[in-house]
């Protein structure tokens, strides 16, 4: 089988693509080719927009997308250890509420960013289910240079020892 060379950039394309490009018929959206009328549908994915709504911390957002999406196609685990990463207390404590179990990922991700006060939280003694996982939320600390988030695990580890 013999290869034609193939060139760089959008003059080597094949003529039915460049004819579709020059002719206004398709716009490029992040990398990829969309019919000119198509708009994709915000909500088409609830468990991407749970995810953004918990990376930023937005609670209303998280509230309407789990009261509006049925819950076996949601990961409230997964939403619950991206707030934790960026230390949204109010977005964590709803989701916990609301049936996210995973406390262990969520502390682990939490100690890797250095962000103390969700430690605090996640590890508390007045929870009612604390997450465990103190040695390996102390080695993702220490791994990340987080020293603050790291000495609070070594503390709270000392305390469970004595």
């Amino acid at each position: 089988m013999v290869r034609a060379p193939r060139g760089r950039g959008l003059w080597s394309s094949p003529p039915s693509l460049l004819l579709l490009l020059l002719s206004g018929a398709t716009k490029a959206v992040g990398g990829a080719l969309l019919p000119s009328g198509f708009a994709p549908e915000a909500n088409s994915n609830p468990n991407a927009a749970l995810l953004r709504a918990a990376r930023t911390g937005d609670v209303r957002r998280v509230r309407k997308v789990i009261l509006e999406t049925p819950s076996r196609w949601l990961d409230l685990d997964a939403a619950l250890s991206v707030a934790a990463s960026r230390a949204h207390l109010p977005a964590m404590k709803l989701l916990v509420d609301l049936g996210a179990t995973d406390l262990d990922r969520a502390l682990v991700s939490a100690a890797r960013w250095d962000h103390c006060g969700a430690v605090r939280w996640l590890i508390s003694p007045d929870r009612a289910d604390p997450a465990t996982s103190l040695d390996s939320a102390q080695h993702a600390a220490g791994a990340m240079g987080s020293c603050n988030a790291e000495w609070i695990l070594l503390s709270a580890r000392r305390r469970a020892e004595e």
